[in-house]
């Protein structure tokens, strides 16, 4: 019983964090009045849709975690080749 009031005034405490940045968020940007500066939430809101909905994104982004991947796979060939240099020493 306990950790579920626990949850639930987390939860409501997360929200009101949230709505509380975006209303400040919104307020800095009618305040500035230059969306190329700081944008509305609602002007970020309609970007991201149209970002998701393109195709591109999901190929773009793909490409990036592969990128990533290949990376860390070449950092871990690395490490692990200096610690067993390391241990030789």
């Amino acid at each position: 019983m306990k950790d579920s009031t626990t949850k639930n005034k987390h939860r409501k405490y997360t929200l009101i964090a949230i709505v509380f940045t975006v209303a400040i968020w919104h307020v800095v940007a009618v305040i500035v009045n230059r969306s190329i500066l700081v944008p509305s939430p609602y002007e970020t809101f309609v970007a991201l849709v149209e970002i998701l909905c393109d195709a591109s994104f999901f190929i773009i982004v793909g490409h990036t975690l592969k990128r990533m991947l290949i990376g860390f796979g070449v950092f871990s060939r690395h490490v692990s080749k200096c610690r067993a240099r390391d241990k030789r020493s």
